[in-house]
């Protein structure tokens, strides 16, 4: 989750009290017989950052790493078993992404926060899926939050967002009170209560001059897919043919590749021309705001599943 948090950059609350403060929520960590709190939602729609901001209240990691099913759940066992311990909140993001194992870690959770003795509060994240609906809402002691409809609430984080990263483009491009008013309009206008879309499309814009941004954003499509789809489609007309096949190779590397890269790494696993790799930046530069650059080593990652699945289908 640490490497998560930095590539998503700066974590306002402003963007996550609302859950915090949600009803759903309040239920899950005051009544004894709400034990298990699922928030589900589509892609971008701020599960990650929610979660964060409720682990930033209720205490670090229990074990962070590619630790065995079995050493994690022995250990917890334990834990919620002990008569001298007090509440724990144990928090599960991105359940939909588990790889291997789900559907016993599924089944684990859903047994576990059965137990009216159980010392155990789960809080868990996933996209929409029906398998989950039928584990859930079959359980009495489980609530659902979703964070799919543009609520007040929800708007008013997603628009909060936006008008703090309008305000960092402000900074980084000198640009007037009205444009800045005028910009921060049309992303509240097509952000249709989506993190992931305000975050990418205000990524792009801070490589956009001054005089072309009116333009970009009125070609700016609404919609995560619309988007993914117009991003490529800039990718593909660049003039430079090699350019355009060294960042296919790029994309193609970093969505295969099992760790976060640095840009020698990838210049090496990519198969990059030797004498690329000081210039390798503007490269990435050049494939859109598919990637995240880290501050600390230069790490390049996929910006977010919804990201590495639509381009694996490319």
């Amino acid at each position: 989750m640490t490497r998560i948090r930095q590539s998503k950059g700066t974590l306002l609350a402003q963007c996550y009290t609302w859950i915090i403060q949600s009803p759903e929520l309040q239920r899950w960590q005051t009544e004894s017989d709400t034990r298990l709190l699922w928030m589900k939602g589509g892609p971008g729609k701020g599960k990650t950052m929610a979660m964060i901001g409720c682990k930033k209240d209720h205490g670090k990691d229990i074990l962070d790493g590619p630790n065995a099913f079995a050493i994690l759940t022995t250990m917890l066992c334990r834990v919620l078993e002990d008569e001298t311990m007090g509440t724990v909140f144990l928090l599960v993001d991105a359940l939909d992404e588990c790889d291997n194992g789900m559907y016993s870690l599924l089944d684990w959770i859903v047994n576990e926060a059965s137990r009216p003795s159980t010392k155990g509060k789960w809080l868990l994240s996933s996209r929409h899926s029906p398998a989950f609906e039928d584990y859930f809402l079959s359980s009495h002691c489980m609530a659902c939050r979703s964070l799919d409809y543009g609520e007040g609430c929800m708007s008013d984080a997603v628009n909060y967002s936006i008008k703090y990263r309008v305000k960092q483009l402000a900074e980084r491009k000198n640009i007037s009170l009205v444009l800045q008013n005028e910009v921060e309009t049309e992303l509240k206008a097509k952000a249709e209560s989506t993190f992931l879309w305000v975050a990418l499309v205000c990524q792009r814009l801070q490589w956009i001059s001054r005089r072309r941004l009116k333009k970009e954003l009125k070609e700016t499509p609404p919609g995560l897919e619309l988007l993914y789809d117009r991003m490529l489609q800039q990718f593909e007309n660049y003039d430079d043919e090699e350019d355009r096949g060294m960042c296919l190779r790029i994309i193609s590397t970093v969505i295969v590749a099992c760790c976060p890269l640095n840009f020698k790494e990838l210049a090496i696993a990519a198969e990059l021309p030797a004498n690329i790799i000081e210039d390798i930046h503007q490269l990435v530069e050049l494939c859109g705001s598919f990637f995240t650059v880290s501050n600390r080593g230069y790490l390049l990652m996929e910006s977010h599943l919804s990201t590495v699945r639509f381009l694996s289908g490319y």
